[in-house]
């Protein structure tokens, strides 16, 4: 994380950093999707990052013995912390406070997202709790989108829902409603410009090929809605039924 001269903090990521691959395309068109159908992400924005700031901080990841490779300067991915001033930001929820979050209908909206823009990975989110008690979800995290950083992977749809399944209330008529005119009414032609005028070492040809498969599956009603029947029939949290002993070698993790 990082402060940078406008009084903000960030949380950045260079190309470097992902392995010279789709992954700062895809940060930046999962926050313009997410925010384009109204889920809640921080501010994002390209940042200069310097030689002689890679330098000092460098220097420090020394000192501390932090391993890693050797960063580069350039323009950075920089999303902004999340959150207001007085906000607490915890990246994990206790049972208890699952009530307290507002607009859960947000997990189905941005489960389907991830579907349709074949998210590799769990999704992401931070969560900032107020002085008046009620939680707020900020998605996060976006760089596993679209087939993943090579924009090759295929994966299985479950591979994107939130690990904590009790944050997913009941689907209604209504609220698959709103999530069909969330989708389908996006604006995806200003979107597709928008990622044109990214920095052009970010951009790839597979990249804006698996955009645009993403687009498609996002505008089509019917693609969506099979999408939402799937997933309210796999959303239920898997229960531990037993212990057993030895402790297996191999283990797997679920959802």
């Amino acid at each position: 994380m990082v402060r940078a001269n406008d009084g903000h903090f960030y949380v950045v990521k260079s190309i470097s950093s992902v392995d010279r691959n789709n992954g700062l395309f895809n940060e930046v068109a999962g926050y313009k999707i997410f925010r384009r159908i109204g889920l809640p992400v921080p501010e994002w924005r390209p940042m200069l990052i310097t030689q002689s700031f890679l330098d000092e901080t460098q220097a420090l990841r020394e000192r501390d013995g932090a391993i890693g490779k050797r960063l580069e300067p350039g323009v950075w991915f920089a999303s902004r912390f999340a959150g207001r001033s007085d906000d607490t930001v915890f990246e994990v929820l206790p049972g208890s406070w699952i009530a307290q979050v507002k607009k859960r209908t947000n997990f189905w909206l941005a489960w389907i997202a991830d579907i349709c823009a074949a998210h590799t990975d769990n999704r992401q989110a931070v969560f900032a709790r107020g002085g008046d008690g009620t939680v707020v979800t900020y998605f996060i995290d976006h760089d596993n989108l679209l087939g993943g950083r090579t924009g090759c992977e295929e994966p299985h749809f479950r591979a994107s829902r939130y690990l904590d399944g009790r944050v997913y209330d009941r689907l209604t008529d209504d609220r698959i409603s709103a999530i069909l005119a969330s989708t389908t009414e996006m604006n995806v032609d200003g979107l597709w410009r928008e990622m044109r005028d990214i920095p052009q070492e970010w951009q790839s040809s597979m990249a804006f090929h698996a955009l645009g498969s993403c687009l498609e599956r996002l505008a089509s009603a019917d693609f969506v809605l099979d999408a939402l029947h799937l997933a309210a029939s796999n959303s239920r949290p898997i229960e531990v039924l037993e212990t057993v002993s030895p402790m297996p070698q191999k283990l797997v993790r679920a959802g």
